[in-house]
C-alpha cells in the first residue's frame, strides 16, 4: 500500500524506517506524474518494498529539502538514507531494477 507522506509524518513514515523504500515525488500538474503514478501501483502491487509517494504541490518542503528539481522523480532510501535516485518514468517493471 502506497502512504503518502507529508512534512508531518516523514520522520516515522520514511526517515526511521529501517530497510528499503522508494519514494515517489510527483506534481498533479504534470501529465507524466499521472503515467508514472500507474506504474509505481502497478510496482508496489508486487510488494518488494515500502511505497510512498510525496505530492510535491502538497509538501513542496519536502521537495525542496531533497533538491527535487523535476517531477516525476523517484528516490530509493536505505534505513532513511538516501542511496540513488532517478526523474526517468519508469514501467513497473523498470522500477523493479532501480530498486537492486
Amino acid at each position: 500500500m502506497i502512504t503518502e507522506v507529508n512534512f508531518m509524518n516523514i520522520t516515522d513514515e520514511l526517515l526511521h524506517y529501517n530497510g528499503r523504500a522508494v519514494a515517489y515525488f510527483s506534481s498533479e500538474a504534470f501529465p507524466l506524474c499521472k503515467i508514472q503514478g500507474e506504474e509505481f501501483k502497478k510496482f508496489d502491487e508486487k510488494g518488494l518494498i515500502k511505497c510512498v509517494n510525496i505530492i510535491s504541490d502538497k509538501s513542496p518542503d519536502l521537495s525542496m529539502l531533497y533538491g527535487i528539481m523535476s517531477a516525476p522523480t523517484m528516490v530509493l532510501f536505505e534505513n532513511g538514507k538516501e542511496i540513488k535516485r532517478t526523474s526517468s518514468v519508469l514501467k513497473a517493471e523498470e522500477i523493479e531494477q532501480f530498486i537492486k
